[in-house]
């Protein structure tokens, strides 16, 4: 049966003090005896790593290159993944039915970008269209899991909404302040995070 999760693991560059090959098998080996893992893939050459790192690139470029896809950048804490993943895919297809999630990301650090892509032969224009009411849902997931509505790649612009919704209006007040405090005459970044926008909003 097909494995729901896969890891691309690259370990630490090699030492003469430490055999990385023969740690990466007893790693898998363990894994497949406490059936935690189902299958396994070593890199034997640098071709080979190459390969499996051009396919984990890949879903980054394939959102480019799909009309209409939606790009996420959420996080939750690394034991809370797989339930963020669970719920937030059945959250965007209670949204737009027949849409294909592609989420990934960093398992490590619980940053999970987690994509959507419209359905396949539908309307890209509409999908996108529900881009807000989707990133909302995906969102709402991963902060009742006690995670962040942007990890990686920050607030800017696209995720103001969502840092409504993560912080109370006194914590963005404190942080309003701050910035006042620090650039009261809106100097650096103006109109981003702290515009006067989000504080009336708020």
């Amino acid at each position: 049966m097909p494995s729901p999760w896969r890891v691309l693991h690259k370990p630490e560059s090699a030492s003469r003090h430490f055999a990385t090959e023969d740690a990466m098998v007893a790693l898998v080996e363990v894994g497949l005896a406490e059936g935690i893992v189902t299958d396994g893939t070593l890199a034997a050459r640098q071709s080979q790593r190459e390969a499996m790192w051009r396919r984990r690139e890949g879903i980054a470029a394939g959102m480019i290159e799909t009309p209409g896809a939606l790009k996420g950048d959420t996080a939750v804490p690394v034991a809370e993944i797989p339930r963020f993943i669970e719920r937030a895919c059945l959250a965007v297809e209670a949204i737009a039915p027949g849409c294909r999630p592609a989420p990934f990301g960093h398992v490590g650090d619980g940053n999970i970008h987690f994509n959507v892509l419209p359905p396949r032969d539908g309307d890209a224009a509409a999908f996108a269209s529900r881009h807000d009411a989707l990133t909302a849902a995906i969102e709402a997931v991963a902060l009742g899991l006690g995670g962040t509505v942007s990890a990686e790649h920050g607030i800017g612009l696209i995720r103001r909404d969502g840092l409504l919704r993560m912080h109370a209006p006194a914590h963005l007040a404190a942080m309003r302040a701050i910035k006042l405090a620090l650039d009261p005459a809106g100097l650096c970044n103006p109109g981003k995070i702290f515009s006067r926008e989000i504080v009336a909003s708020a």
